[in-house]
């Protein structure tokens, strides 16, 4: 579930309509297949084949749908597609993603990307995806002016079935948490909602913060028959696997509350479901040169590198230092030689290190 926040957190800005049309774009192609949900002022209260008489069935059936690799050489497919309009303080847009119902995972299209990243258009980068994997790790692909079609790995690499052990961790300490948590008034914030709602509100606690966030949310009372593999499904809203219920839910508003955002202080970051579809959308790796200095390892790596290099270049100030005092004219040429071919190896070797590393991690060939 705290995965689930910080994500809403770094999308906060993102928006962008996709209809249910195929769209071919840079890096992928998605297209809608099915309504399963909508936000239309109508009841959605049954399933296509009418009301759902054993919740919990669907609640334990795991989705068949193929869970993405966490690698970054072949493509990642998904089977769902959910609307959402979250507002953040000065932030707020609609913003239409791709989930995988199996791992958990989504795909950002590049409209997002550019609208939730106004600055970058003043990069040499031109966004064409994201991809939030199951480990976590985030990788985002587009054309680069001097490295081409290039996508950066950021992220550490975690595994994905401990990620989803915390998820489901903090979804039953939100869940416990209810009982002694103040309930707020329900009052749900759209007239269109024609649906019989319930609100909860619960906290969890961030321990990288040292603190407590409280985060009301409301279900449509009747279960989903979605098949998910992962305890929450979404950025905030979504299919929620209500592990006290046993039966799959559909999460339709969220309010974190009291967030630090940078620049607009402290604000409640709300989502709101406006359409879950079924949906059949691919996303390529294999067009783009992969870095991974983004990465903890590469972070890792680039700490080791400027120390050696410092430590390098410093001895090449002291030889520089030295060969000054050396003798004038010929009498020092042979202290002045022998120091040259200390500097020079020094400099070559701070180039093939600072070359090693670019190889190791994309940014040369």
């Amino acid at each position: 579930m705290k995965r689930q926040f910080r994500i809403t957190r770094i999308l906060c800005l993102a928006a962008v309509f996709t209809g249910a049309e195929a769209i071919a774009q840079q890096g992928y192609t998605a297209r809608t297949t099915a309504t399963v949900w909508e936000l239309n002022g109508t009841r959605n209260d049954a399933t296509a084949n009418g009301p759902l008489t054993n919740a919990r069935a669907d609640f334990e059936a795991q989705s068949s749908f193929p869970q993405n690799p966490t690698g970054s050489t072949s493509p990642w497919r998904f089977d769902f597609s959910i609307r959402q309009f979250t507002n953040a303080g000065s932030f707020s847009g609609e913003l239409t993603y791709y989930v995988n119902s199996r791992d958990g995972s989504i795909a950002i299209p590049g409209e997002a990307l550019r609208r939730y990243l106004p600055a970058t258009a003043n990069l040499d980068f031109d966004l064409h995806f994201a991809i939030r994997k199951a480990n976590g790790d985030f990788i985002i692909c587009g054309n680069h002016a001097q490295l081409g079609r290039a996508g950066m790995e950021l992220g550490a690499d975690a595994d994905p079935n401990e990620l989803w052990t915390n998820t489901y961790l903090d979804q039953m300490q939100w869940l416990g948490s209810i009982a002694s948590t103040p309930q707020h008034p329900v009052t749900p914030p759209d007239d269109a909602w024609a649906n019989t709602v319930t609100a909860y509100r619960g906290k969890v606690y961030l321990p990288e913060e040292r603190r407590d966030q409280y985060l009301k949310m409301y279900f449509v009372n009747f279960p989903s028959s979605v098949h998910t593999s992962v305890p929450v499904m979404g950025i905030g809203v979504g299919v929620f696997k209500h592990f006290r219920d046993h039966a799959n839910r559909l999460l339709i508003y969220s309010i974190a509350e009291q967030v630090p955002v940078e620049g607009s202080g402290r604000v409640d970051i709300t989502s709101q479901l406006l359409g879950l579809y079924r949906a059949e959308a691919v996303f390529d790796p294999s067009p783009y040169r992969i870095t991974t200095f983004g990465t903890q390892k590469g972070i890792n790596d680039a700490k080791t590198l400027s120390a050696e290099m410092q430590d390098k270049l410093q001895r090449v100030a002291q030889l520089e230092q030295q060969r000054k005092a050396c003798p004038k004219g010929t009498a020092g040429s042979a202290c002045r030689e022998a120091l040259d071919i200390r500097i020079k190896q020094l400099k070559e070797e701070v180039k093939e290190q600072v070359d090693a590393f670019k190889r190791k991690h994309g940014l040369i060939p």
